[in-house]
C-alpha cells in the first residue's frame, strides 16, 4: 500500500507517530502515536491546508513523503459503520484511535478524510511492531501554490 505525508523536512517523515505525544489529532489525544498520512498527494496537501490558516504561516520545508507499507500488516478500514456526525464528534474519533493504540492489534488504520469523505486518510499506529518495516520510497520538496489561501 501506498501513502503520502506532508511535514517538515526538519522533523522528518515521523513515521512512528512521535508527535502524539505532544499533539492531538481528530484520530488521537494527546500521547497516542499515530503518524497522519493521505491516500494521494493531492489530499496531503488539502488536509495540511485545513490546519494552516495564512499562507505567512506555512512552513518553509514541506517535504512530501511517498510512504511503502507492507501488504502484510495488519489493516482495519472505518466507513460505513461510522455514525453520521463522525465530522463533528472528535472525541469519539479519538476514542476509535486511542483504543488502536492502546490495543495493538492494528499497524494501519484507514479512515475517511473528513474533508474528502470519499477519499482515505491513512494513520500509522506507532505503537504497533510492524511500523518498523514501512518505508520512504521517496521525498519531494514541496512549495504550495498561494492561491490555495486567497
Amino acid at each position: 500500500m501506498i501513502a503520502w505525508r506532508l511535514a517538515r523536512k526538519r522533523y522528518g517523515p515521523a513515521l512512528d507517530g512521535a508527535g502524539g505525544r505532544f499533539a492531538e489529532g481528530r484520530w488521537n489525544s494527546v500521547g497516542s502515536l499515530i503518524c497522519y498520512c493521505a491516500s494521494s498527494p493531492a489530499l496531503a496537501i488539502l488536509e495540511k491546508r485545513v490546519h494552516v490558516p495564512r499562507f505567512a504561516d506555512l512552513p518553509s520545508d514541506l517535504t512530501l513523503y511517498k510512504i511503502d507499507i507492507p501488504d502484510n500488516l495488519p489493516v482495519r478500514q472505518l466507513g460505513a459503520e461510522l455514525p453520521i456526525n463522525w465530522t463533528t464528534s472528535v472525541k469519539l474519533t479519538q476514542s476509535i484511535g486511542d483504543n488502536a493504540c492502546r490495543e495493538g492489534k492494528t499497524a494501519v488504520l484507514i479512515v475517511p478524510s473528513a474533508i474528502v469523505e470519499m477519499d482515505r486518510n491513512i494513520l500509522l499506529i506507532g505503537a504497533h511492531a510492524g511500523i518498523a518495516r514501512v518505508r520512504v520510497r521517496e521525498e519531494h520538496d514541496v512549495q504550495l501554490d498561494r492561491r490555495l489561501f486567497d
